[in-house]
Parts: C-alpha cells; structure tokens; sequence
C-alpha cells in the first residue's frame, strides 16, 4: 500500500521534514481491515502548522513523545470520512462528511493521506466553511479557548494580548471581545486594520510595547511567552490573570512553581497542553457555530514545501494560521 505524508527520521528543524511515501509499516490501505468501533478513517484534506508540532519535532518533547522514528508531523487536520465506525455512526457521523478536529500532538500526526482518529475528537465543518478554513481552528481554537478560560469567571475589562496576530492570539481575540472585554494588542503597523476588524480596542507598537506596559492590566494573553521571565505579575491589578499559551521547555518547572506560589496572592496564572477531549471539541464547535470564532488564515502551502511552511511558522509575525493543502 503506497500512502503519502508529512515525517521525519530525526529530531531537528524544517529541513528534517519531507513530504514522500510512507515506509510500509505506517501506511494505512483504506479499503483493507476493520476499524475500531468509535474511530472513523478519513481522507485528509489540509493540516495547519502549531508551535507544539514544531517543539515535538525539535526533540525538546522526547521523554513525553518517545524516540520512534519515523514520526507524522502535524495535530490537526480537515478532511472527508471514507470509513465508518459503529458508535462514531451513533454520534451522526457518516461516510462522506466534511470534518475536522485533532489528535494528540503528543502521540498523534495529522500530516498524512489517511487518518484514524476517535469520533469525539471531530467535529462537522459548517457548509460555509472550506477545508483550508476549517484545518486552522481546531488546535488554535482548543488552546485559545483554554487560554481564556482562566479569565471566564472575571468580569470583563483590560486585557492585553501579547502574539494576537498569530493563530491562537487572534481566536482568544475574539473570544474576549465576545465577551466584552477591552482589548489591547501588541502588533505591527500593518496589522492594526486585521485585528481591529476582529474586535480590538487599542494597540501597542511591536518594537517598543515593554517600555509602554504599567499595572493596569485585568488580564494578559501571552502567546509566544514574551514576558514569561520578566515578573508579569508586575504588570497585573490586584485580581489579575497572567495567561501565557507558548512556555519554554526550560521554564515549565518555573511556570509549574509560579502557578503554586501565586495561590498565596491575589494574582493567578496556569498551564495547560491543548489536547483533544470530547468536551473541549464540543466547546469548539458551539463558539464555530454561534459564529465567534472564525478561521484566520496567513498562508496556505502545498504539501511538497511542507518545510518551507514549517520555517515560516517558526519565524513567527503571522497574521492567522499557515495551512498545508495535502492534496
């Protein structure tokens, strides 16, 4: 059986990424075998680039991911079901949906031909909404929606978004402005119209925002860690919430004592992985179906520049997510 996809032999960088068929051992033929009851196979349309994809692939991840080689790059994914489950039919999935969702990035990897994933981790793609649009929610939207869950029991009012360009920062974006809150972010010039048209309140300029940052803030969106080191709770009011989505592999134990030291102040933070679970996915598709979170796509590549896609993620200064057509 011949499958394409997305992998790499070692750990590393873009350049250890290709886009060749897999060695046999991984390949899946979709017209041999049975699947489990409340898996559903499906014929990957599109993948979207997550830091985490890229972090696991740097190897910083290995004593949770294992050593095994060769490994499928990738965690979310949209696609069309070819194979069906029993139970996945009982949720009301059938052969021909449109769907999308997201395995583990920890044991998973989207970025191939076909794909077996657990019904409760997908979702239907609305009628409105094409492949590319719906392979860049579904690990950004869990990891915004867990990014503002910190804060859901506030009542709203300053928040600043640090990375609110980038995939997660411009759906917890519009998440918060949903719910009222005013919002500051940091972002280049000609970014201001984009997030605006998101809900954004206010902005600070990309190359001197620090030197701007007071104690007014209610609660702050940290997407790429930018002040993860630097004492946020100096910028915090009495009440407020630090809540970074990217933490550096060298500052989790850091993080993990700071969320244990600030439960002595008024100030709290957290940490969190956005893996799939049949309730954050459910989560997921209520804010997609009200219409809160819309896609916001940067780029869009071919799966033969699969690296190149990959190096532009890292690179970091998107506006929305990088998408790889598999197909």
């Amino acid at each position: 059986m011949k499958e394409m996809g997305i992998y790499y032999n070692g750990w590393g960088g873009p350049g250890q990424v290709t886009y060749d068929q897999l060695p046999e051992k991984m390949a899946l033929d979709p017209d041999r075998g049975k699947i489990k009851s409340s898996y559903i196979l499906i014929k990957v349309k599109a993948i979207s680039v997550n830091p985490v994809d890229w972090k696991i692939l740097s190897g910083s991840q290995r004593l949770v991911t294992g050593k095994g080689f060769p490994r499928i790059f990738g965690s979310d994914f949209s696609g069309e079901i070819y194979k069906i489950g029993k139970s996945a039919t009982n949720k009301g999935f059938l052969k021909g949906d449109r769907v999308m969702g997201m395995v583990s990035p920890v044991t998973g990897g989207s970025g191939r031909e076909w794909l077996l994933v657990k019904a409760d981790h997908c979702l239907k793609i609305p009628e409105n909404m094409s492949y590319n649009e719906a392979a860049s929610l579904s690990a950004a939207g869990l990891s915004a929606i867990l990014a503002t869950d910190f804060i859901r029991r506030k009542k709203a009012g300053k928040v600043l978004i640090i990375g609110a360009g980038g995939g997660v920062g411009s759906l917890a974006l519009q998440i918060l402005a949903f719910r009222k809150w005013n919002i500051t972010a940091v972002a280049r010039d000609d970014q201001h119209q984009f997030l605006q048209s998101l809900g954004c309140d206010h902005f600070l300029h990309r190359e001197h925002w620090s030197g701007e940052l007071n104690k007014e803030w209610d609660a702050i969106i940290d997407g790429p860690a930018a002040i993860i080191r630097n004492r946020p709770m100096k910028y915090l009011k009495r009440g407020g919430v630090y809540s970074p989505v990217f933490v550096p592999d060298p500052f989790i134990a850091a993080q993990i004592f700071r969320i244990i030291l600030w439960v002595f102040s008024s100030r709290s933070t957290g940490l969190f992985l956005a893996a799939p679970t049949k309730k954050r996915m459910e989560t997921l598709g209520k804010l997609i179906g009200e219409g809160i979170l819309k896609p916001q796509i940067d780029s869009v590549w071919k799966c033969q520049n699969c690296g190149e896609a990959i190096g532009k993620s890292i690179k970091g200064g998107l506006s929305g997510k990088i998408v790889i057509e598999m197909e």
